[in-house]
């Protein structure tokens, strides 16, 4: 046999040299600690929801060091994202079994609340709190609507044979505009956002008490109801309101 030629001979040995680094037994990083930022505050009530990435290297004590924001869909959230990274803890990576600095990227997921994304898309305080309690349907007597709830059919539900009576309690208050609207029993979840839509935007005669706006509660019910074909499908019907239950 002839001897191998001696680049590749060496080759061979620095490729078993290697051996034990390519071979090596990995273990990534565990959080242990890892509180959630805040939704930030510039972005209250405007629906908006991303993420933000951050670049960190976990140290073999746990403890993150060197973030770096990756990237953000908005700068609030990336603001946020860093503000808790290194508040975060971790089982360390390790390598062989041996514990090592490793670089990791963290994802981080921000949702408007629900409510802030009624209060986003009615364009105004839909969810708020209370100046006083407000009165009850019984004690105030009829409330006169103005406008009443249109519900919209959802395309999400079209074909599907879906119909059903969803009813929801809320309060209106002195300038006549539905406030906190709560539903009286879980309605089909694809239902939730076109109820809400509705009643937030009935009006109703401002209610007064003896010369003064008074906050009264009240509650409708409203039936959905795939239109026939040709009618389109904003053509839900709304019905109660005025303290009817």
């Amino acid at each position: 046999m002839k001897p191998l030629p001696g680049w590749h001979f060496l080759t061979v040995l620095a490729a078993f040299a290697l051996a034990p680094s390519l071979f090596a037994q990995r273990t990534a990083p565990k959080p242990t600690t890892f509180p959630s930022p805040k939704y930030p505050a510039v972005l209250v009530d405007t629906g908006t929801s991303g993420e933000a990435t951050i670049d960190v290297v976990v140290k073999t004590d746990g403890s993150v060091g060197e973030p770096v924001l990756k990237s953000a869909d908005h700068p609030a959230f990336g603001t946020e994202a860093m503000a808790v990274i290194e508040q975060w803890k971790f089982q360390p990576g390790a390598l062989d079994g041996a514990p090592v600095d490793m670089h990791v990227t963290i994802p981080f997921k921000f949702s408007a609340p629900p409510e802030q994304k009624i209060n986003a898309m009615a364009k105004r305080k839909v969810y708020l709190p209370l100046p006083e309690e407000p009165m009850t349907a019984k004690a105030y007597g009829r409330l006169k609507v103005k406008n009443p709830a249109r519900p919209a059919y959802p395309a999400t539900l079209a074909k599907s044979g879906v119909k059903e009576d969803v009813k929801l309690r809320f309060v209106v208050n002195p300038d006549g505009m539905v406030v906190n609207p709560q539903f009286e029993t879980q309605p089909n979840v694809q239902l939730i956002i076109p109820a809400i839509a509705a009643v937030s935007q009935m009006t109703y005669e401002p209610p007064k008490k003896g010369g003064k706006g008074v906050y009264v509660e009240s509650s409708t019910t409203l039936h959905f109801e795939e239109p026939p074909p040709g009618e389109g499908r904003g053509r839900g019907k709304g019905k109660g309101g005025g303290g009817e239950r």
